[in-house]
């Protein structure tokens, strides 16, 4: 029996591995085809399937120089990414933009403004989920806080002090103080009655909802929604990465952002990774992975980013020991943190000068100079590599399956090199031509 009542958490999460290199000519993708779905048993157990059959690269548009990537969570507030591309292409028809960023921004007020896709009463589902989630954290964590204290601090001094500590937190681009406040005086309501109810389900909780001013907690769990959204929305989240050309690109960038989801008409969403990768006359090629990175981190840079962190841990652990055997209480440094932590950061810049010198700079030389079938190649090899170590290191199916290939260039635009159908093309050309005849108009 189908459940109507819509999820806040969908358990079908892409697990994989995407690549993308480019140079000054294009940029090639790479995708795997597998998917990971997590849930429960009926005894709770969790458990774990496993599909090959995603669709992870994607043309923005029929005219745009850029694809689409996804990964992490499949799904935004319920509907599937690969439904969201389309639909967005289909807005988009033949309009084109002069950046990346430009289509993301464009992206994000599609989905913000589409109610056929998210419905009012659907949207209203989610926040009134993710509202009692918030509301049960702050509760939780007053609790907790009071517990741990013997009752030596009071309630409503504890949930002042987190009120103000959610109060000094920044809220995600494209929200402001006034959604918030008018989320919550028109929700107040609710919120303040079958909110709190629904929230409070054990009877710590309840004692601790009643010795609070329960319009500031309501207050307080509508805020924690967009600056606390991490947590509200459980750790999941969609990557999704943008490739390609704007219409005042001369050459390839990469753009990677992170959406959570929406609340009513706003979308949270953040960028990942820093500024967006550029190709251009002083950055010649880059190689860029997501989601499960590390054959691909050990390829590109000759170690991968854990290994880095261990590395850097067991420096500080062990020489604080050796300075601490050898360094005369009485006569020893004053400032012996300063000094472990600057020798601990010149350590690590030495290492990582050296770990370019003899990788990345090599690989980027030879990169900048590959044709595009090469650079399709390389991608396709990065991926396969990452799948051949999780089967071989892990026993794990989160990557692997058929591997689609897609380059883009600032003439051609996007040019399939291996993709993937879920029907035999010999029997369907009539798909073809109305494809061709839709992008002739």
């Amino acid at each position: 029996m189908f459940h109507n009542a819509p999820k806040l958490f969908w358990w079908g999460v892409s697990m994989t591995c995407e690549v993308v290199v480019a140079n000054r000519m294009g940029v090639a993708l790479a995708a795997d085809s597998a998917a990971t779905f997590s849930g429960r048993d009926k005894d709770g157990t969790r458990k774990e399937t496993y599909s090959s059959g995603a669709c992870k690269i994607h043309q923005l548009s029929s005219v745009a120089h850029v694809g689409v990537m996804f990964f992490g969570a499949s799904e935004l507030s319920g509907v599937s990414w690969e439904v969201l591309v389309k639909a967005f292409s289909a807005f988009l028809g033949r309009t084109t933009m002069r950046t990346l960023e430009d289509y993301a921004a464009a992206l994000g007020r599609f989905v913000e403004g589409n109610h056929s896709l998210y419905p009012p009463e659907h949207r209203l589902s989610l926040f009134r989920a993710m509202a009692v989630r918030s509301l049960r954290s702050i509760l939780t964590d007053v609790q907790c806080q009071w517990a741990a204290s013997s009752g030596a601090r009071g309630t409503t001094a504890i949930f002042a002090s987190i009120s103000e500590t959610s109060r000094g937190r920044a809220l995600p681009r494209g929200c402001s103080e006034i959604d918030v406040r008018t989320i919550f005086d028109t929700h107040r309501e609710w919120l303040s009655s079958d909110g709190v109810k629904a929230a409070a389900n054990t009877e710590d909780l309840r004692l601790v909802s009643r010795e609070l001013s329960v319009g500031k907690l309501c207050e307080a769990a509508v805020r924690d929604i967009f600056v606390n959204f991490r947590a509200v929305y459980g750790g999941r989240s969609s990557g999704v990465v943008l490739a390609g050309f704007g219409d005042d690109d001369a050459f390839p960038s990469v753009l990677e952002l992170e959406f959570f989801g929406l609340v009513f008409d706003k979308l949270v969403m953040a960028s990942r990774g820093g500024a967006k990768t550029q190709v251009d006359h002083r950055n010649s090629a880059c190689i860029e992975a997501f989601a499960q990175t590390d054959a691909v981190e050990f390829f590109v840079g000759g170690v991968t980013n854990q290994i880095k962190e261990t590395v850097g841990r067991a420096y500080r652990k062990h020489i604080r020991r050796f300075a601490e055997a050898n360094i005369d209480g009485a006569a020893g440094m004053s400032d012996m943190d300063e000094v472990l932590g600057r020798s601990a950061a010149d350590f690590g810049r030495e290492w990582s000068e050296e770990l370019l010198r003899c990788n990345l700079e090599p690989l980027q030389a030879v990169v900048e100079g590959m044709s595009l079938q090469q650079l399709a190649e390389l991608a396709e090899a990065l991926v396969t590599l990452e799948s051949l170590k999780e089967r071989a290191t892990w026993r794990t199916e989160t990557v692997g399956g058929p591997v689609d290939v897609a380059i883009i260039t600032r003439t051609e635009g996007l040019i399939w090199v291996r993709r993937k159908h879920y029907f035999d093309p010999t029997l369907n050309h009539r798909l073809f031509h109305r494809q061709f005849e839709e992008q002739m108009t």
